[in-house]
């Protein structure tokens, strides 16, 4: 039962598309057959390759040809045409209505203008063509007389016909120099015969540029198109010139420059040659001619300057093109070492550092954040500098990596590896080599996979003087972040040099505060107290100096012991009676910026940070008060206070004879 009904909504569905089929095919024959009978040209004016007007009262006739690469003026000069004036005529001719018309037989064509035509409208298509004879216009009503190629019938049409037809050459003529679009430019070529004819070609590489000629390497994006648009866009021309015909003279036969766009599967090639005599030079006017095309113009070529040198300042000055975020590690390793310290980033987006000592322990520790960022930052904005000097040579000889830029046994070597590309089974790894340096910069060559680096770059040398062969400069410089839960008891600061305690607070009770707590003390030591409270429960460095602890103050003369002792008892989260100790040995203070600490708790020796030897210094560097100056201690000398100068004055007491 289905099956037959089924098949019964097929045949129907076949029926129905069968008969409006039949009905549309009928309709557009009624269209195509009405159309024909209301306008002039009819199916001829539709496809059209070919359009010539000729007027007896004009000097030059305008003929225009549909070339693969669009419309074309080919009279009286070969030029481009103006994409929107041909097709605003084509849409005039196609929609040009007849108010009326009457036979030819019976009529004299003399006196519709029509037998010597003011003008003549030849189209043509596929090769075949008409004539539309113009006549005169009309006495009222703004109508014009012509007559098709069929010659049976005169019509009556608007005038703005004839407004079409009589533009003149400059109308239909393109101003423009190219015509590609840019965002269809696939390639750009620059010769430049000043340089040896130095052939520079870039080609588009999906959203990038990249060089070809006369090295293979990147190009900067934004340069590139920076020049390319005004160039290819806002380039027109200033004069056509008819009466020259020299290319030798010009220097166009053997052009100065050569700029050439290919895209949309068509080349355009601007020849630039000779400064037009007689202007001055910052008018940068040029003669010039398109590639295939006699027509001799004159172009305002203030380009030139950025054409010279377009190998360099097109070039893209970034050394390393990665994505920070797809960064998986990061090997650093400083020449004549065996073994590099990795940077890992963990599944959490955290770092870890990884060394490997020479008989190959390994160990690792919490990485810091923020001076890696740096790093990284550091990298990705790694340039070549200056900017026409940054690329030191793109052929290096063996001798001049060893003995020149001393690249063959690099001062450092980084490697970057990024996460596979989806789809991809290696990771993206990418090199930098550090060499010799001069003054503030430094010799360098990078490369991307499998691809060797061969270019020399001049590098800011900031990259190389912050880079470290000590794991410990990237470790994290945050030592200890207490919970939320955790509570600070009790802090204690005792001299190591006498063993007296220097200052003891302690909470009374686990309910009571920090602000109560403090008030028990002399109210210069509070506040102090207060914030190194607050600096224990986040405790940083502002640089590490040992992975382990010392018992005596490093990169001392002799055993020189600590001075000071900090300790704090902490509550942990989680029930009472779970406590720590934490210690805190510290270096005499006085003055400065620099305050040296350690804690066997945590095995590091390391600089404490500036907020906490604000805090810490009030408390234990006491300044010897010298008192109140003497009298007239301020005084210049010659004041009447000036013993020197005699008695004092009645408002001075006289001295005693002590």
């Amino acid at each position: 039962m289905r099956t037959k009904a089924t098949l019964f909504l097929f045949v129907l569905v076949v029926a129905l598309g069968a008969v409006a089929y039949y009905f549309n095919r009928e309709w557009d024959v009624q269209r195509t057959a009405t159309a024909s009978r209301t306008h002039v040209l009819g199916p001829d004016a539709v496809d059209l390759d070919f359009l010539r007007m000729d007027f007896s009262d004009a000097s030059t006739r305008i003929e225009l040809e549909k070339k693969a690469s669009g419309w074309e003026l080919v009279e009286p000069v070969r030029w481009p045409a103006n994409y929107f004036a041909v097709n605003r005529l084509i849409s005039d001719l196609q929609t040009l209505e007849r108010e009326s018309s009457f036979a030819v037989e019976g009529s004299t064509l003399a006196d519709y203008g029509l037998g010597e035509p003011q003008g003549l409208l030849t189209h043509g298509r596929r090769g075949e063509k008409g004539v539309l004879k113009i006549g005169k216009q009309t006495d009222v009503g703004g109508r014009l007389y012509v007559l098709p190629a069929s010659g049976e019938r005169i019509f009556v049409v608007s005038d703005a016909l004839l407004r079409s037809l009589r533009q003149s050459v400059e109308d239909f003529r393109s101003d423009s120099v190219f015509s590609i679009p840019p965002p269809e430019v696939r390639s750009w070529n620059i010769q430049i015969a000043e340089s040896g004819n130095l052939r520079v070609w870039l080609s588009r590489d999906g959203e990038k540029w990249k060089l070809e000629t006369p090295v293979q390497a990147r190009a900067d994006k934004a340069a590139v198109e920076s020049l390319l648009n005004p160039i290819h866009s806002n380039h027109e021309v200033e004069r056509f010139e008819t009466g020259l015909t020299d290319l030798n003279l010009l220097r166009l036969a053997t052009p100065d420059y050569i700029v050439a766009f290919e895209g949309s599967g068509r080349r355009e090639a601007l020849l630039i040659g000779s400064r037009v005599p007689g202007q001055p030079p910052e008018s940068n006017l040029h003669f010039a001619k398109l590639e295939n095309n006699p027509t001799i113009i004159v172009v305002k070529a203030d380009f030139l300057d950025d054409l010279n040198n377009a190998q360099l300042r097109l070039r893209d000055r970034q050394l390393l093109e990665f994505s920070p975020a797809e960064l998986q590690s990061i090997s650093i390793q400083p020449g004549g070492r065996t073994s590099p310290i990795e940077l890992q980033r963990l599944e959490n987006g955290q770092w870890q550092v990884v060394s490997r000592t020479d008989d190959f322990r390994t160990s690792t520790m919490p990485g810091d954040s923020e001076r890696i960022d740096a790093l990284i930052k550091e990298l990705q904005n790694l340039r070549a500098l200056p900017p026409t000097d940054g690329f030191a040579t793109d052929a290096p000889s063996k001798d001049d990596l060893a003995n020149k830029y001393y690249l063959a046994s690099p001062s450092w070597k980084i490697t970057l590896t990024e996460r596979p590309e989806k789809g991809a089974v290696e990771s993206q790894a990418h090199t930098l080599l550090l060499g010799g340096m001069e003054l503030d910069r430094v010799y360098a060559q990078a490369g991307a996979g499998r691809n060797a680096a061969r270019s020399v770059y001049r590098v800011d040398r900031g990259l190389a003087d912050d880079l470290s062969s000590e794991p410990r400069h990237y470790r994290d410089r945050q030592l200890q972040k207490l919970p939320e839960g955790a509570r600070i008891a009790a802090l204690s600061i005792r001299s190591l040099i006498s063993d007296t305690p220097h200052v003891s607070v302690e909470l009374a009770s686990p309910e009571e505060s920090w602000d109560a707590a403090v008030s028990r003390l002399p109210e210069a030591r509070r506040q102090p107290v207060h914030t190194l409270v607050t600096r224990l429960r986040d405790l940083r460095a502002s640089e590490i100096v040992a992975t382990e602890f010392s018992t005596t103050v490093p990169n001392e003369p002799g055993e020189q012991p600590w001075t000071w002792i900090l300790e704090a008892t902490i509550n942990l989260e989680g029930g009472a009676g779970q406590k720590r100790r934490f210690r805190l040995y510290l270096d005499g203070y006085a003055g400065g910026s620099e305050l040296l600490a350690a804690t066997p708790d945590l095995n590091l020796v390391f600089q404490a940070s500036q907020p906490f030897i604000d805090a810490f210094a009030p408390l234990v560097f006491e300044r010897n008060d010298p008192g109140p100056p003497p009298p007239g201690a301020d005084k210049p000398p010659g004041t009447a206070n000036d013993a020197s100068e005699g008695p004092a004055s009645a408002e001075t007491p006289p001295p005693t004879g002590e």
